[in-house]
């Protein structure tokens, strides 16, 4: 202002996210306080902590939290999609002038599950939230009155990006209502001045990812299935909601959701990434991909496809046979065979260390030149075992697909949960935008996460087939499969 004054640490005080009501600023400003995050605030060269303000009001300190109380970041809690979390609320709702209820989830790419739910002790009045078929969408229902469905179109809740969902409520309001907000800009009412009020829930029990398999039945709300994905951030009637001690739960994992940081797959244990190569049958020589989990026995990669064999005065027989890719019993397990599973031409393990179901990510390859086939982890190959070529119908990663191959007898058939990145096909990157998924989000893993749930769907047990050949490299298999 050309005044001459100057600003410095020794006789300025400095007002980091607001004004106190104290101050008098010089301008004009329309909001007086900040919501958001703020760090590394500097000074006439010095750094200032915000760890030990002269005074403070209104702040959390953590980043990620909100001027409405909403607790700080964390990585929330997994539901595997059988499952749910139950909760009781700080407060009840019955009786109260505003009641608000924040949540922050993610899907990993699961339509038409059930979000949050609650209800009163005589069932007569609920709200539920749930994803649809592509949007987020509430139910409330007062005495025997309930509401339409609203959809909070404009904002897809199967991006897999973070979304949150605010709800606002007038317990005591005659109006049988409630306002929803959806990132914060998609703001909607649930019911209706028409419906009789008041929204009397009475119980303080609530339900997060779904409800117990007994009470779906009794459930109005058009989608009942339990959510498959990540939950956070969760408060009520401005109080910290912790997921961490759940009054009930299950198939939900706290603290286990990943960070989704590294370009990837991840999957939850019950679905599948195809790449379709039917339109081509390209020969098997090259397979790559880094994965990463807790599971001792799982399903990796699974090639469908036929299998060119020489015949007699030099012909071709073709046969559907499968390459696939586990593991097994914490090792890592090669097999190449007939569809009927009778003869396996190829087996390999790696034993240069104890497990690989350590939650470190591991590199596998496998190469095949046409007469041999090889399997190497982490760099250390095993020897090439005589097998025959492989035409491919599909590259199907985390579970099997029984297109082009019988898929019986072979080490396991448990569907894989963790990460799965770096994955190549003859010596081309897999675009994972290509593919086809199921239960599986193409978001990326976390490079550090906590171990993740080793089983988010009921453990299966699988026991060795007998047709599983041994490791030896020596041996020739021959053309006609033994019964």
């Amino acid at each position: 202002s050309g005044s001459g004054q100057s600003l410095s640490a020794a006789n300025s005080v400095v007002h980091v996210g607001g004004i106190p009501s104290s101050a008098q600023p010089v301008m004009a400003v329309s909001n007086r306080h900040f919501s958001g995050c703020l760090d590394n605030v500097f000074f006439s060269e010095s750094e200032l902590s915000l760890l030990n303000p002269a005074s403070s009001q209104g702040v959390l300190r953590a980043c990620g939290v909100r001027a409405d109380g909403t607790p700080p970041v964390t990585s929330g809690t997994l539901f595997g999609g059988s499952g749910y979390r139950q909760h009781q609320l700080p407060v009840p709702i019955a009786g109260a002038g505003m009641y608000q209820i924040y949540f922050e989830f993610r899907t990993l790419q699961q339509r038409e599950r059930l979000l949050f739910y609650i209800e009163s002790l005589d069932m007569m009045h609920f709200i539920a939230v749930w994803v649809g078929t592509e949007f987020v969408q509430a139910q409330v229902r007062c005495g025997g009155a309930v509401s339409s469905v609203t959809t909070v179109a404009g904002v897809s809740a199967l991006s897999g990006d973070w979304l949150s969902v605010h709800l606002q409520l007038m317990p005591s309001s005659t109006s049988c209502s409630a306002l929803m907000t959806v990132n914060n800009n998609f703001r909607f009412i649930v019911g209706s001045s028409s419906l009789a009020g008041p929204l009397n829930i009475d119980s303080q029990a609530v339900y997060f990812g779904g409800v117990p398999a007994a009470a779906r039945a009794r459930l109005s709300v058009p989608y009942t299935r339990s959510f498959a994905g990540c939950i956070r951030n969760v408060a009520a009637a401005q109080q910290t909601l912790s997921l961490q001690n759940a009054t009930s739960q299950a198939d939900s994992y706290y603290n286990r959701c990943p960070i989704m940081s590294i370009t990837g797959l991840y999957f939850i244990g019950m679905g599948q990434a195809v790449l379709d190569l039917s339109g081509s049958m390209p020969s098997v020589n090259h397979l790559q991909l880094r994965f990463k989990t807790t599971q001792q026995s799982a399903v990796l990669a699974h090639v469908p496809g036929v299998l060119m064999m020489s015949g007699g005065a030099g012909a071709l027989e073709t046969q559907d046979a499968e390459l696939a890719l586990f593991v097994f019993n914490s090792r890592v397990l090669l097999t190449l065979g007939s569809a009927m599973q009778t003869t396996v031409f190829a087996t390999s393990t790696s034993s240069t260390q104890d497990s690989y179901s350590d939650n470190r990510f591991h590199l596998v390859t496998v190469e095949h030149n046409g007469t041999h086939v090889s399997l190497a982890v982490d760099g250390i190959r095993s020897d090439g075992i005589a097998a025959p070529a492989l035409r491919a119908r599909a590259l199907n990663l985390g579970n099997l697909n029984s297109s082009g191959g019988d898929s019986q007898g072979l080490a396991t058939s448990v569907a894989y949960t963790g990460c799965m990145r770096d994955m190549e096909f003859n010596n081309g990157i897999v675009d994972v935008t290509t593919l086809t998924t199921t239960s599986v989000s193409q978001h990326g893993c976390s490079p550090e996460a906590p171990p993740l749930p080793t089983s988010p769907v009921p453990t299966t047990t699988t026991t060795t087939p007998t047709t599983t050949p041994t490791t030896t490299p020596t041996t020739t298999p021959t053309t006609t499969p033994t019964t």
